[in-house]
């Protein structure tokens, strides 16, 4: 593990995701994968579709996995938070100086989630992480003081409420409302636990991880595409609309955690270019999938309802050059934020006194709940 995290793999990992879920939403929100008839264009746009949903699974995987065996900071969460309220409050500007999206106009309860980073009108990746990440210190005893079989168990429980509900929910006609993004986290967590505690042979096996990527992404390219050419067959439709839908899914999950896994295995020296890169990922996806600008990024900006129909050349360079332009512009903003606003805000000596005294209750709150269950224990 020490030696993973010299190197640079996990960061070149959180690249090549964040190009693949830059790419899913140019089909998704740019509307592309809903073209009339089986184009070439269209055939291309269900093939690169899974691969968002699997980059997410992936990337909830990275952040879960390490964590497992991490404390909590509360200079982490801060620095989070001020991120996401940067973005929340950039973006709800854009949107309203453009005037498109979700809304006609900004009112002031637009403006009141937007400066409530976890529990107003957030992306909800980070919101799902920043209460996630809250609750760490409370799921690390459960950690610790649960054996093999009990995370199993654990582990069972969460996956059935997370997944196995949506698929019983489809063919039943109700769906218990069990699911959630910030229990995906939670349940991630766990496996993340275990995969450490535990590892298998599987885990460091290339072939057998790429072979799970590689397959789970055809198979569900496949799937769509059926479902595009024969809407009515109901096992097409129940795999794309069900099985595979979003990110709360046992396929998306299992091949998030392979391709994780997978670059687990492959040792890359460290780089300083590729770790500054990564560290703007989270910024880039902020920016671009925000929740009322992204209408008008892919509609208005870039038009991408106007490049359905073009020549595949055309449009499969579009689409890297739209993935492109979003992927600079991103670093480049987050690169600024981070310079001009994280860094000396976070050195400030008001927020290290603050952080450095909720670091000490959580820890010693930790402590206190490890000395009462050894003492129950005793008893």
């Amino acid at each position: 593990m020490e030696k993973s995290r010299r190197s640079s793999n996990y960061e070149l990992l959180r690249i090549l995701c964040m190009t693949f879920i830059v790419m899913h939403h140019f089909v998704v929100h740019g509307g592309s994968f809903e073209m009339d008839g089986l184009s070439t264009n269209r055939i291309i746009s269900l093939i690169i579709l899974p691969l968002g949903k699997i980059s997410f699974n992936c990337f909830v995987a990275l952040s879960t996995w390490f964590l497992a065996e991490s404390s909590f900071k509360a200079s982490r969460f801060l620095k989070i938070w001020l991120e996401v309220l940067f973005y929340n409050i950039v973006f709800m500007v854009l949107t309203d100086i453009f005037r498109g999206g979700y809304v006609n106009g900004i009112t002031w309860r637009n403006w009141l989630g937007a400066i409530l980073p976890m529990c107003g009108n957030s992306h909800g990746y980070a919101a799902a992480y920043m209460a996630f990440y809250l609750m760490l210190p409370f799921l690390r005893i459960v950690s610790d003081a649960i054996n093999k079989t009990q995370l199993i168990y654990l582990i069972s429980i969460l996956s059935v409420t997370q997944f196995g509900v949506i698929l019983i929910g489809r063919v039943i006609q109700y769906t218990q409302p069990f699911a959630s993004e910030i229990l995906l986290f939670v349940l991630c967590y766990y496996i993340s636990s275990y995969l450490r505690r535990y590892p298998s042979k599987w885990q460091s096996n290339r072939l057998i991880l790429a072979g799970v990527v590689i397959s789970l992404w055809l198979v569900t390219a496949l799937f769509r595409i059926w479902n595009a050419v024969q809407p009515e067959a109901y096992l097409a439709k129940y795999f794309c609309s069900t099985v595979t839908a979003s990110e709360l899914s046992y396929v998306n999950t299992i091949a998030g955690y392979a391709l994780f896994l997978l670059f687990g295995t492959i040792e890359i020296p460290t780089s300083r270019t590729v770790n500054a890169v990564a560290s703007t990922m989270f910024g880039v996806l902020l920016a671009h999938d925000h929740n009322y600008f992204r209408p008008i990024l892919w509609k208005r900006f870039l038009k991408t309802d106007q490049w359905y129909y073009v020549p595949t050349v055309q449009f499969v360079g579009g689409m890297i050059v739209a993935t492109v332009l979003i992927m600079t512009a991103g670093m480049a903003i987050d690169a600024l934020r981070q310079t001009l606003l994280e860094k000396p805000i976070m050195k400030s000596k008001p927020i290290a006194i603050a952080t450095a005294l909720i670091d000490r209750c959580v820890s010693s709150d930790h402590q206190d709940g490890g000395t009462a269950r050894n003492e129950r224990a005793s008893e």
